[in-house]
């Protein structure tokens, strides 16, 4: 008897052993009871039909639990904790403790979106990774606090609060941001300050307020966000990172403007301008100029943001901050500045070598347009777009907003090329994800696929099962 169960023993850890490594299609065999049919029907069922042939055990869990999440705004909860715990068995038996965490916090929040909370819990509690488990924790008490539990919500964060153990400090501070964030989303803003200030590194420190600030602004305690923000500005001046400095001052002047304190955020932001053209860095500067642009929008003054705008020396932030620059030039009446300055903002696109980074710039544009109402403008942008990958995500864009519009007929036009052309991404990881947020824009406007846009989910369908199995999403 003492054999057999030694040989049990051995085998039981044969196959948890097997099941660290194995791929996804040796774990994950049984069907999502996603029919042919179904997926020619409708674009939700359809993103899970490709989703579910994704061959990568590292890549499907993600893709799974994204996916899923769409389905609830066609009233299918049941099918949507069918498909998480689906997930959550591939999560759970892999073997890199990195994407381990990453996709246990997919499938957690998945959980939480549809109020099984103890699911979430428990799975979250699973999670070894100090930030990621903290992430999935604060995620599950918002949403407790959402739904009416408060006590709830409070009891959670204190509970994670007392978890972090023996974390480095690096870790710790990130972790306490999430807190602070947490605590401040549920209108505990004491707590959230009190934490805020348990941080040691001044840029964590700095972030932290800035999320308790920005909770304040937005319950409108002018007054309150003012205290908070004065505490980060001195806490600003103990960062010695000459990156982080401008960074962090050019945040504080954005939610000095958003509460109308225009004259402490242009001081602000010419201080922040001054520190970073000083810096080296070919990386880092572009990216603190567009946020030092963006802060001198905000503060109304639009001339001083797109004289930063155009001073940015790199492809794939110039373009960016003069489209952004346009919106305020719009916004304060000058349209034929906008046009003329988002026209440049393209023609600076050219220069990007990268067909997807170009395409990530151009879909930014489009939506610009769209916001000016130039939507054909904008469908034209899309049009010309060189990548896969954002060009049905940017249609599907410009189809909800001609749907909003009032312009159904053209709208699903236009769903139906955003289908075609996801229907050209190679990796079912990638076009599982296009699918599913054209299924969410789909939603957004109360549409459903037309009979032209059948026929391209049938082609879909067809090519994924000729394909089952060469897709690695990567």
């Amino acid at each position: 008897m003492k054999g057999v169960l030694k040989i049990a023993v051995i085998f039981f850890g044969i196959i948890l052993a097997v099941l660290g490594q194995c791929r996804a299609e040796d774990l994950y065999d049984a069907p999502l009871h996603i029919s042919q049919q179904e997926a020619r029907e409708d674009v939700h069922y359809c993103a899970l039909f490709v989703a579910d042939k994704i061959v990568d055990i590292y890549y499907k869990p993600w893709m799974l639990s994204e996916v899923a999440l769409t389905l609830i705004e066609v009233d299918q909860r049941d099918k949507v904790a069918e498909i998480l715990e689906e997930a959550s068995v591939i999560a759970r038996g892999l073997s890199n403790p990195s994407y381990r965490a990453d996709a246990l916090l997919e499938v957690a929040s998945g959980y939480t979106e549809i109020e099984q909370y103890d699911k979430a819990m428990e799975i979250a509690g699973t999670i070894e990774a100090v930030i990621p488990r903290v992430k999935t924790f604060c995620t599950i008490a918002i949403k407790y606090d959402e739904d009416g539990f408060h006590d709830k919500a409070v009891d959670v964060l204190s509970k994670t609060l007392g978890s972090m153990g023996e974390a480095s400090r690096k870790t710790r501070d990130s972790a306490l941001v999430e807190l602070t964030f947490a605590y401040a989303a549920m209108g505990e803003y004491d707590e959230s300050l009190r934490i805020s200030q348990e941080i040691e590194a001044p840029y964590s420190r700095v972030t932290a307020f800035l999320g308790l600030a920005e909770e304040y602004i937005r319950s409108r305690q002018k007054a309150e966000a003012l205290k908070v923000l004065g505490r980060a500005q001195v806490t600003a001046g103990l960062i010695q990172d000459s990156i982080e400095t401008p960074t962090a001052l050019a945040e504080i002047a954005k939610q000095y403007a958003e509460v109308k304190e225009t004259g402490r955020a242009v001081a602000i932001l010419d201080g922040a301008l001054t520190v970073t053209m000083e810096i080296k860095s070919k990386y880092s500067k572009p990216d603190i100029l567009s946020k030092i642009s963006d802060g001198y929008l905000k503060a109304g003054r639009y001339e001083k943001a797109l004289e930063v705008a155009e001073s940015i020396e790199d492809d794939n932030y110039k373009p960016r901050a003069l489209a952004a620059a346009a919106i305020g030039y719009a916004k304060a009446g000058h349209k034929t500045k906008a046009d003329e300055i988002l026209v440049r903002a393209l023609d600076e696109v050219k220069s990007i070598r990268s067909p997807y980074s170009q395409a990530s710039v151009m879909a930014d544009i489009a939506r610009r347009y769209l916001e000016l109402g130039q939507y054909d403008t904008a469908l034209g942008v899309a049009v010309s777009m060189r990548d896969d990958y954002n060009k049905p995500r940017s249609f599907a864009e410009i189809a909800a907003a001609f749907a909003k519009k009032g312009n159904k007929e053209k709208a699903a036009e236009i769903f139906t090329q955003a289908l075609e052309w996801a229907s050209t991404i190679e990796d079912n990881f990638y076009k599982s994800w296009a699918l599913a947020e054209i299924a969410v824009k789909y939603s957004e406007v109360e549409m459903k696929a037309d009979e032209a846009a059948k026929d391209v989910l049938e082609k879909i369908v067809k090519d994924t099962i000729g394909t089952s199995g060469e897709n690695v999403g990567t």
